[in-house]
């Protein structure tokens, strides 16, 4: 009996060391604001995306997202609009992106989604639904007011994709974020 009691202890302490484990790794590798990856792990799993190009044959997108005016929001609304602003977007993009995609909160109000067997046309189509999304008006009343506050949120967005062996992480990103940053020059000079 002894030894049955040691051997229930022994494999409930071992399943309690991977759940502690677990927790820690996600804590490690998350946005403590959004769930989202943090750049670090971002980086690292979309490297190992990028690498299954050539075994494959797979596309894969790469989404660059920037939140438009968002320093505005932040100072006409104060910080607690920004933060909710920030996790509204998150969960949009967790809506957004199919499993096996990934998407990562690069820092302040810049993420990025990389998505597997896309070509263009899809992670177009995938960035108009998060730009839909994000653009749904958010209303909060801060602390101490009784007014309630409304703000559509924008985003610009920029894509590039790896169609061939040998593509990096920050050419893409650079790709992307040479084309969301026309995209917000568009956007100033037409509005």
């Amino acid at each position: 009996m002894r030894s049955n009691r040691r051997l229930a202890d022994s494999l409930a302490q071992q399943r309690d060391l991977r759940h502690e484990a677990a927790r820690l790794k996600r804590l490690n590798e998350t946005d403590p604001m959004t769930g989202l990856l943090n750049p670090v792990a971002f980086r690292h799993q979309a490297e190992r995306l990028l690498a299954e190009v050539p075994d494959r044959l797979a596309h894969v997108a790469l989404i660059y997202l920037d939140l438009d005016n968002f320093k505005w929001v932040n100072d006409t609304f104060g910080h607690q609009a920004g933060d909710t602003v920030i996790r509204s977007t998150a969960r949009v993009l967790h809506r957004a992106i199919r499993e096996g995609d990934i998407a990562g909160r690069l820092g302040g109000d810049e993420f990025m989604v990389v998505l597997r067997n896309a070509e263009r046309e899809a992670a177009a189509a995938i960035a108009l639904r998060i730009a839909t999304g994000i653009s749904r008006p958010l209303s909060w009343s801060s602390p101490g007011q009784t007014a309630v506050s409304t703000i559509k949120p924008m985003a610009s967005f920029g894509i590039s994709c790896a169609t061939a062996a040998g593509q990096t992480l920050e050419a893409l990103q650079h790709e992307a974020e040479e084309a969301m940053y026309l995209a917000k020059r568009h956007k100033r000079h037409a509005g």
